[in-house]
């Protein structure tokens, strides 16, 4: 019995002091039998390319996947740690050389995502930011509704041009001040409306005071449902931000991450598409469904935590508006650094824009070779730029010279400090997982079952499905590893299906950034959890029903708009997606 009751003492407390070190460890032992299948040229395709798999080199990726998926759902491992497994597993394995899966990591989406990045610093360091969140605080107005829309623009605009992270980061500590504004003015509301009955009651009861028996009087303090009310509209705005970040990921082709995984697998896998999923492009879809889900979401919020109807008290407006203009007044006027940050962050949107807008001309048509220049160039140009223009002003132009050289804008250092090494990583891990799983035939293998599974369902059927498993994965895994995991097996099925590639990776990718139910499914969620005013369960029934939002507006605006916009019903996509076994395959075509 002892022993019994010792054991089960070591099993239910002690061991989980070293779970992350068991599973390291153990996982990789516990699938150990995968890498000893032996099978060669076993594993035929069926498109009629003659091309033959073998099962050892499936289960050798497999065993690759399998370690790597648990260690990136539990984090045993920091994320980036495990998105470089790659790079020594496949070459030990026999499934890629070491120099071409090292080309993962430092692609030409890589270097987009860092241009990308050095720009996004900027406005963080400079501040820029908060001026324009504030700005939209006042523009917007302070009545609980009007609040709420504004953090969700505030989230929402942010997480297109810098890290969801950081706009939560610096949206949440603003959303926490007005908050606790709302409260104190109603509190010393509910004060005054509670000493005013008191008051009341004695003039009442003066007469009889003798009669009274003061110790059966018992005291009861009454409940507001004012700071109920307010708690409610600070649940709303803390649960509205992390949405609007991670919605407006989905906008631009930098927003997130998984947008520049599908990217680079696009380049990759479709050369000869028309569609290249550019900066531009990719905007002219992904905001208009992102839009689509925000204003739902704000009215979904609206509902579900203010009410249909919600009176105003217009000295809390007041005292918010005075809060607001108080902490932009302490801004003070707008510096060098922030409009030199200003401009060079419009610029570069603009060049994106116009470097392939597709109803003109792009800018690169000024140059020797327009193809050779892609999206990454403006965006590396700009950051470096961002190291030599001034962040105050310099004596340099007076004659002669005043005083030391102006600080730059960028230092070496203070980017080093703020610079989310971490992503590029992870996106190169996407990278080499997407490569690893094509050579190595694992996603032929799996799209073969999963067309047995689901090839009978309508096509908007399949959609959902996919969409659905996806937004499920992601709230135990980040959205970059979710994505790394499904794209290449969703491209194999799209093959199988005979569907247009886009019409899955799509809905798919943008499904990998609806994660709105677990304090550690993203970031932003983390940071709205740590602020101390949220419950699991105020996640939980707020994000279960959001997601179901994000994911239904996904399935329609692919379905209809997406449709239209990325031409799914052209049926010459079997040609140049090279999908041979397909009907309509013209070998000639290409």
């Amino acid at each position: 019995m002892g022993v019994k009751s010792c054991f089960r003492r070591f099993f239910n407390a002690e061991i989980w002091k070293f779970k992350d070190s068991l599973i390291t460890v153990l996982v990789p032992l516990l699938f150990l039998p995968l890498i000893v299948i032996d099978g060669e040229d076993d594993i035929p395709t069926t498109d009629g390319s003659g091309v033959v798999y073998s099962s050892k080199k499936v289960a050798r990726f497999g065993y690759t996947l399998i370690v790597m998926g648990i260690y990136w759902i539990t984090e045993c491992l920091p994320l980036p740690v495990t998105a470089v497994l790659p790079y020594v597993l496949y070459p030990l394995l026999g499934l890629r050389s070491a120099g071409s899966v090292s080309i993962n990591y430092m692609k030409n989406t890589n270097f987009l995502l860092f241009g990308g990045l050095m720009v996004a610093i900027s406005i963080e360091t400079s501040e820029l930011h908060r001026r324009l969140a504030l700005l939209t605080l006042k523009i917007v107005g302070s009545s609980p509704r009007r609040l709420l829309l504004g953090f969700m623009l505030i989230g929402w605009f942010l997480s297109m041009w810098i890290s969801n992270t950081a706009a939560a980061a610096m949206t949440i500590p603003i959303a926490i001040a007005v908050i606790d504004e709302l409260k104190k003015t109603e509190e010393d509301a509910q004060k005054g409306i509670e000493n005013a009955s008191f008051e009341e009651a004695d003039k009442n009861e003066i007469e009889v005071v003798e009669e009274t028996d003061f110790d059966r009087i018992e005291v009861k303090p009454k409940r507001s449902k004012k700071s109920s009310k307010a708690e409610n509209i600070g649940k709303a705005i803390l649960l509205a931000i992390p949405y609007a970040c991670s919605v407006g990921g989905t906008s631009t082709l930098t927003g997130t991450a998984p947008n520049l995984v599908l990217n680079e697998y696009w380049a990759e896998q479709y050369p000869d598409s028309p569609i290249s999923l550019s900066y531009t492009e990719w905007m002219g879809f992904g905001i208009v469904n992102s839009i689509c889900i925000l204003i739902v979401m704000i009215v979904y919020l609206n509902v579900f935590f203010i009410g249909i109807r919600c009176d105003s008290n217009k000295e809390e407006e007041i005292a918010v508006s005075k809060m607001i203009e108080r902490k932009y007044k302490e801004l003070g006027k707008i510096s060098m650094e922030e409009l030199i940050v200003l401009i060079t962050f419009i610029t570069l949107v603009i060049m994106w824009f116009f470097r392939s807008p597709g109803f003109m001309n792009g800018w690169t048509v000024l140059f020797p070779e327009p193809s050779f220049i892609s999206d990454g160039v403006p965006a590396v140009f700009f950051g470096v730029l961002l190291f030599l223009f001034p962040a105050e002003k310099s004596g340099f132009w007076k004659c002669p010279q005043e005083g030391p050289p102006a600080r730059a804008i960028h230092s070496w250092k203070s980017l080093n400090e703020k610079m989310h090494w971490g992503i590029l990583l992870l996106i190169g891990a996407g990278f080499a997982m997407a490569d690893g799983s094509d050579a190595s035939g694992f996603s032929t293998w799996v799209a073969k079952i999963l067309a047995d599974l689901v090839g009978d369902l309508e096509k908007w059927a399949i959609v959902l499905v996919v969409t659905i498993v996806a937004a499920l994965f992601t709230e135990i895994c980040s959205n970059t590893a979710a994505a790394s995991l499904f794209i290449p097996i969703l491209g194999a099925l799209a093959k199988e299906l005979c569907l247009h590639p886009l019409s899955l990776l799509m809905p798919a990718v943008l499904a990998c950034s609806l994660s709105f139910m677990l304090p550690a499914a993203t970031p932003p969620n983390a940071i709205a959890f740590g602020s101390g005013r949220l419950k699991v369960t105020d996640m939980i029934k707020s994000g279960a029903m959001a997601n179901i939002i994000g994911i239904l507006i996904v399935n329609l605006i692919t379905a209809s708009y997406g449709a239209a916009y990325f031409d799914f019903n052209d049926e010459d996509f079997v040609n140049w997606a090279n999908f041979t076994s397909c009907p309509g395959y013209n070998k000639t075509r290409i």
